[in-house]
C-alpha cells in the first residue's frame, strides 16, 4: 500500500482515480490544484503524486518542477487530456520537467495501477539494481 496524492481540477476524474486506487489498496488524498500536491510533497505525506497538467492556481508543469526540487526521488505521474496535439505536447514537456510517467486521458485504470506498482517498486529498489524503464 502506498500513499498517493491526486491533483486534478476535474472533480469526476479525482473521484474516479480515488476509487480505483483505493480499491487497489492505496491510501489516497486529492486536491483540485497543484499547490495541494506541492504541500503533500513538502509534508512528506505521499509516496507518489498524480497531477493533471492544465489546472487553475498552479498548473502541472510548475507543480512537477516544485515537487522535484523538494523531493527528487518522489515519483510523479503527469496526466493531460487537453486535445490530441496539445496533450502530446504538454506530456512531452512534463517528461522534460521531471515527470516519471506521462498519461494521456482517458486513462486505462489497469495500466495506471500496474505503472504505479512499477514506479513504487523502483523507488524501493536498492540503488544500482534498477534496470531502467521502458520507453
Amino acid at each position: 500500500m502506498a500513499r498517493i496524492f491526486i491533483a486534478d481540477d476535474d472533480e469526476q476524474m479525482r473521484e474516479m482515480l480515488t476509487v480505483a486506487l483505493t480499491e487497489a489498496g492505496h491510501e489516497v488524498q486529492a486536491g483540485g490544484h497543484g499547490t495541494s500536491a506541492v504541500e503533500a510533497a513538502r509534508d512528506g505525506t505521499c509516496d507518489l503524486i498524480l497531477t493533471d497538467i492544465l489546472m487553475p492556481q498552479k498548473e502541472g508543469l510548475e507543480t512537477i518542477t516544485e515537487i522535484k526540487s523538494l523531493r527528487p526521488d518522489l515519483p510523479v505521474v503527469a496526466m493531460s487530456g487537453g486535445g490530441s496535439m496539445a496533450a502530446t505536447s504538454y506530456l512531452s514537456m512534463a517528461r522534460h520537467f521531471g515527470a516519471d510517467l506521462t498519461l494521456k486521458k482517458p486513462i486505462k485504470l489497469p495500466f495506471l495501477r500496474a505503472e504505479i506498482t512499477r514506479l513504487l517498486a523502483q523507488r524501493r529498489a536498492p540503488s544500482g539494481l534498477d534496470s531502467g524503464t521502458a520507453g
